[in-house]
Parts: C-alpha cells; sequence; structure tokens
C-alpha cells in the first residue's frame, strides 16, 4: 500500500511541477486519493468482520440463556 501511494505522489508531484502553482493541487490529489484508499480498505475488512461478530455473539447470547435456564430444567427433574 505505501508503495502504491508513494508513486502515486510521486508522479502528481512531477506532472504539477514544483515551480509552478499547481503544486498544492497535486497535494490534495494525492491526500483525497490516500483518503478514498483508506476508506475503502476499512469499509472492506469493515464487509468481511460482521458476519463473523455477529456469529461470535449469537453463541454469546445463546451460552447465556443456556446458563440461565439450565438450573431451572435441572429443577423440574429433580421434583
Amino acid at each position: 500500500m505505501a508503495g502504491i501511494s508513494k508513486s502515486l505522489e510521486q508522479k502528481l508531484v512531477a506532472d504539477g511541477g514544483i515551480d509552478s502553482d499547481t503544486l498544492e493541487l497535486a497535494m490534495e490529489q494525492c491526500a483525497n486519493t490516500g483518503s478514498k484508499l483508506i476508506e475503502h480498505l476499512v469499509d472492506q475488512l469493515t464487509a468481511l468482520l460482521e458476519p463473523f461478530i455477529m456469529c461470535v455473539l449469537a453463541v454469546l447470547v445463546g451460552g447465556l440463556l443456556i446458563a440461565m435456564y439450565l438450573p431451572i430444567f435441572q429443577l423440574g427433574n429433580v421434583m
């Protein structure tokens, strides 16, 4: 990821030139591109982790329900 953004920054700065007024625009484009890249990666990671988190929560809630109701059912078997 760092190699991609570094080469992109170098290309934009080289195209913009140091002496011209477009250097600020080139740096803004670099920042926007990096920001979009990071936002895209975070969205992908979130989409991948969301089902796993839901499964873990389902197991935890199910375990809690079993832990709560099992003693009640065991009392019914004793009587």
